[in-house]
């Protein structure tokens, strides 16, 4: 949701260059590389499954930067939140893939590496059909708020539920 909003915030509703939105999202793939590079050290600081959860927990918040911006010139701040955004989330990604893999059964991580792809995979274009038709209905904005406070809220079952002691696989 937020991904496809972006860009009509930006540039239709703020009248920011095209340039400048290609900044925004350069800014998150530089998170994502920054994740990756990082991802190894905090799995081996705090462990594959807390490395898992925290990663996301911790910088999801800074989804909220994005539709707070209200003109293109403060869009640097919301750019520094989408780094941040994608550092975690990839970092936590990198986790949860090589903490499945230990634990599944190697005949089975075929199928069970189709499975997260196909329920993950399909999350992303019904989010950006959502953000879309909200975003017609009420505005971009509206839908990125929706998108950060939803971020966020699919965030409250990690605080709930906890996160298990990292173990060996058997």
């Amino acid at each position: 949701m937020l991904q496809t909003m972006v860009p009509v915030r930006l540039v239709s509703e703020l009248g920011a260059s095209p340039a400048t939105a290609s900044a925004y999202f350069s800014a998150g793939g530089t998170g994502g590389i920054l994740g990756a590079v990082v991802a190894r050290r905090l799995a081996q600081r705090l462990g594959q499954n807390h490395s898992a959860w925290l990663c996301l927990l911790v910088t999801a918040p800074f989804a909220l930067l994005t539709p707070l911006f209200d003109s293109a010139g403060r869009i640097w701040l919301a750019a520094g939140g989408y780094l941040l955004l994608w550092a975690g989330a990839t970092a936590s990604n990198v986790a949860q893939v090589s903490l499945r893999q230990q634990l599944c059964p190697p005949e089975l991580l075929g199928r069970m590496n189709a499975t997260m792809r196909f329920l993950l995979g399909r999350a992303m274009p019904l989010g950006a059909l959502l953000g879309t038709v909200l975003g017609a209905a009420a505005g971009a904005r509206v839908a990125l708020w929706v998108g950060a406070v939803g971020l966020l809220l699919s965030c409250l079952p990690l605080l709930r539920l906890g996160v298990p002691a990292d173990r060996q696989p058997a």
